[in-house]
């Protein structure tokens, strides 16, 4: 399972992370987010301490999801030194996911 964060701890822990990319899933336990969040969970054990893997459990007026545009969920932001480098919605398969990761470790390194 993936580590929780909330509002209190979400700007201290992307920006803590700057020297690895970070992942977080906006999630609000639909039948979707319950279908993504698994392939996650695989993804975290592949990249073992590489990316960093977060959900975060969407509130109606949230300001964490209104200042990054968070309307759909699952929506999965990809951030890089505290910066949202990428971010997509909806059920993505595992080998998609992977390749927007990549893409961002090729970026850092």
């Amino acid at each position: 399972m993936l580590d929780e964060i909330n509002k209190y701890s979400f700007k201290d822990i992307i920006s803590s992370e700057s020297d690895k990319p970070v992942v977080v899933m906006f999630h609000n336990n639909c039948v979707n987010c319950k279908i993504v969040m698994p392939i996650l969970e695989e993804l975290e054990k592949y990249y073992n301490g590489n990316v960093i893997f977060y959900s975060y459990e969407t509130k109606v007026e949230d300001r964490i999801t209104k200042d990054y545009h968070i309307n759909k969920t699952p929506h999965i932001c990809i951030f890089v030194d505290s910066f949202k480098m990428n971010d997509f919605f909806g059920v993505v398969d595992k080998q998609q996911i992977k390749e927007y990761i990549d893409l961002m470790i090729s970026s850092i390194y």
